[in-house]
């Protein structure tokens, strides 16, 4: 598990998958899930990409 950053603490979580690599991620308040990639670098970033455009949603939609 990784933390991001000190202002915002996104959890992080990288497995090993069949061939590839699966991510998870979320904040506390909400997370995302399944993020699949070839290597373990793109799934990290495929998860927090994910989780920062649903964080910016919910934030619209309030």
């Amino acid at each position: 598990m990784a933390y991001i950053s000190k202002r915002l603490p996104i959890k992080l979580r990288i497995f090993q998958y069949d061939e590839g690599y699966m991510a998870m991620a979320h904040d506390g308040t909400c997370g995302v899930h399944n993020c699949y990639a070839d290597t373990e670098e793109a799934a990290e970033k495929l998860a927090i990409t994910r989780l920062m455009e649903k964080l910016q949603k919910q934030q619209t939609q309030k």
